[in-house]
């Protein structure tokens, strides 16, 4: 395992790297949460590749919107 950090706010940029380190050694890749603290805009979510799955709904966690987005572009 590797460590690296980022500043308070990632950009796309960022994002996309974390995605593609972690599926260096991982099987599935997944987005947990992506709406809590506005972790991944529905922007995002069009932009970003290499991740497998959304977490689209736990609790008061709903992201049905950047699901359709991802599903869209």
């Amino acid at each position: 395992m590797q460590w690296f950090d980022f500043p308070l706010f990632q950009s796309l940029s960022h994002k996309q790297f974390v995605i593609e380190k972690i599926a260096e050694t991982a099987d599935l890749v997944a987005l947990a949460h992506p709406d809590s603290r506005n972790a991944y805009s529905k922007s995002d979510l069009e932009r970003l590749t290499g991740y497998h799955l959304i977490e689209i709904a736990n609790g008061p966690h709903r992201s049905e919107d950047e699901w359709d987005a991802a599903l869209s572009s």
